[in-house]
């Protein structure tokens, strides 16, 4: 069997679980190759599978947390239609490379235009089957103001897709039972694979400490973090707001939240947020910044708890990444995160929005050392058995087998 993923970006949390996946699979089939950008930011990392490098896009990660000068709002037009052709011209390379090698499975992680439904539509073809892994049964939106949903121009392509694919993925039996709704002619072709974890590391007391140091944690405080990039969605109102409860009843819990705005207005918002509130501002630290993975795995190592405060969500990879590093979780009862916690009890779900809930919540947490020893362990076996990747690539391999 040969298995091709495909990835055109080749980065942010879809790159690095795409990079697992292959590595899960690649030692279950007699080829496995990865579909994506020659900027592919784990290019240096161990690999099992074979490394296409087709897409040769821009540098997608070159963002930042500013508005657009009058000279480049001006220029925008033409950057886009720059970026459409060099994007375009890059998925009929990889549908040649798919046409001329024929692998059993063609499997994409991401889709983010409509348009890129006719290309796929013509790798699943020839024998080739087609697997979407649905991250997002619908767009939750990623600037202020925006409620997310999908275009109707996404959602006739979408639904093209889904009809003629082979099988599609999601997260959770919730997201399964959204993705029926929206879709129901595919409702037979929807199978629940768990997003995998990564093997919890070694402990390591310096990197630690170095963590503690560098987001200023004192000695005696726990330490709640939030991790990724900063969306509407993602419901940090609801955390800004908790800190500040916890503040007034002198609780000893610094919040980090660390990861940059994708739009530079919404992080402004928040910014003004934090500095409004009457207490807990100094305890509440805003990295709003492209956190490099080094920081990343120190800020891991350096935490008590993770807080996500999703209004909506389907699954997070930033929940594996708490698993893997067995950090105890407090999360919004939304999508697959709620039945995440539940099922390994790793964790606690309270109601979307809910400020009081997820204050409380925390400080019960940062106050009982043995139940967030007990949460933490459960998090560190649901990473090393039924959410490892392990598991996620035997998992998947039953949906290949399946369809074939």
């Amino acid at each position: 069997m040969h298995v091709a993923l495909l990835h055109p970006l080749g980065m942010r949390g879809i790159g690095r679980y795409t990079h697992n996946l292959a590595n899960a699979v690649a030692p279950r089939v007699d080829r496995c190759s990865l579909l994506t950008s020659s900027r592919f930011e784990l290019r240096d990392l161990p690999r099992a599978y074979r490394w296409e490098p087709l897409f040769h896009l821009w540098d997608v990660g070159a963002r930042d947390n500013r508005s657009l000068t009058p000279g480049e709002r001006l220029l925008r037009p033409a950057e886009r239609i720059t970026r459409f052709l060099r994007y375009d011209r890059s998925y009929r390379r990889a549908t040649a490379w798919v046409r001329r090698e024929r692998p059993s499975v063609i499997h994409t992680q991401e889709i983010l235009f409509w348009w890129e439904a006719r290309h796929l539509l013509r790798m699943g073809t020839d024998g080739t089957r087609l697997v979407i892994t649905c991250h997002n049964v619908e767009d939750l939106g990623s600037r202020a103001g925006e409620e997310g949903g999908d275009s109707s121009w996404m959602r006739r392509s979408m639904d093209r897709l889904y009809t003629r694919a082979a099988a599609v993925i999601v997260h959770g039996a919730a997201n399964r039972e959204d993705f029926i709704r929206l879709y129901p002619e595919a409702a037979e072709k929807v199978w629940v694979v768990p997003h995998g974890c990564e093997p919890p590391p070694d402990p390591n007391p310096e990197a630690r400490a170095r963590g503690r140091r560098r987001w200023g944690v004192g000695d005696d405080e726990i330490l709640a973090v939030n991790f990724g990039e900063v969306k509407p969605y993602k419901g940090l109102e609801t955390l800004i707001d908790a800190a500040g409860l916890l503040a007034a009843g002198n609780a000893p819990v610094r919040i980090v939240v660390a990861g940059l705005p994708i739009d530079p207005a919404y992080g402004a918002a928040l910014e003004a947020r934090r500095a409004a509130l009457d207490a807990g501002a100094g305890r509440l630290t805003l990295d709003f910044r492209y956190i490099p993975g080094d920081e990343a795995s120190d800020l891991l190592r350096a935490a008590d708890l993770c807080v996500l405060t999703h209004r909506r969500a389907y699954q997070s990879g930033v929940l594996a990444l708490a698993f893997t590093h067995g950090l105890p979780a407090v999360v919004s009862d939304a999508g697959a995160l709620g039945e995440t916690v539940r099922e390994t009890g790793a964790g606690v779900a309270v109601p979307a929005g809910d400020t009081a809930s997820f204050a409380r919540e925390i400080l019960r947490l940062a106050s009982d050392g043995s139940e967030r020893k007990r949460m933490a362990a459960a998090a560190t076996r649901a990473a090393s058995g039924p959410l490892s990747w392990e598991e996620s690539g035997r998992r998947t391999m039953e949906v290949y087998k399946k369809i074939l």
